[in-house]
């Protein structure tokens, strides 16, 4: 028995050796899944179909604007902050590699320690109470964590807004954009790249992307100038707080 089993351990040697060799050299391995979709900078002539999207991928399931009743009818207020974002040149967008279908988009741009006393000087202009409400809360969610003051720096490269038809998302669309987006803030020479994950999905492809969480906002500790008391925000289930991200291409976690 003895000459059986030392061939049989020869022949697994063998055997995994040869499972070894096809594994270095490539033979074993499958071809990464080609992406049916392209990230690309947005252009001039797709900001307004960009904008026009929104109010159908975006604005209606962001926990913050539909909390407040706001993400079903076109505002001016929110179309030309959109408009002001994408004409900073930074924003991307996902099309159908066959069809040239726009399916999603990253609005991103640069954030300055100004940016929030700005908010609040915008929101003290608007006659709509709950507008007006989520203009001061936008204030206090990009002023609270001090990036500015904690990475010395007076610009940050924000990514505001990400979004995907419904027909395109569990695909990795909403994670290339995002990803592509951080990384294009890197190569534009920032040192914070920060997203504002104002619900669980963006969360976890932050979390994925071994984003830093450095600051976290229940939705239900914020109850701006609310006679009642009560928290402004109630967004439903499972999004319950505004969570900060950052990525730190020039820095190192500590």
């Amino acid at each position: 028995m003895r000459p059986f089993i030392q061939t049989s351990k020869l022949c697994s040697i063998i055997r995994h050796t040869k499972t070894w060799q096809r594994t270095i050299w490539g033979r074993k391995r499958k071809k990464p899944e080609e992406k049916p979709f392209l990230i690309v900078p947005a252009h001039r002539q797709e900001y307004p179909c960009i904008v026009e999207m929104m109010w159908t991928y975006y604005y209606p399931n962001e926990p913050t604007i539909s909390s407040l009743g706001l993400g079903h009818t076109h505002n001016p207020f929110l179309d030309e902050e959109a408009l002001s974002i994408l004409r900073e040149g930074y924003s991307f967008v996902a099309k159908c590699k066959y069809t040239g279908e726009i399916v999603g988009a990253s609005l991103n741009s640069s954030s300055c320690p100004w940016n929030p006393d700005e908010m609040d000087a915008k929101a003290k202009t608007i006659k709509d109470s709950k507008l007006r409400d989520l203009y001061h809360f936008y204030a206090h969610m990009t002023r609270a964590p001090l990036l500015w003051q904690k990475f010395c720096t007076n610009k940050i490269f924000l990514i505001n807004m990400v979004f995907v038809r419904h027909q395109d998302r569990n695909r990795g669309v909403s994670t290339n954009l995002l990803d592509t987006s951080r990384k294009f803030g890197a190569d534009c020479g920032y040192s914070v790249i920060r997203c504002n994950a104002t619900n669980i999905y963006t969360a976890k492809i932050c979390e994925n992307l071994k984003m830093k969480l450095v600051h976290s906002i229940p939705y239900c500790s914020y109850i701006g100038s609310n006679p009642a008391q009560t928290p402004l925000i109630r967004a439903p289930p499972p999004h319950t707080e505004l969570r900060v991200y950052v990525d730190l291409p020039l820095f190192q976690y500590k």
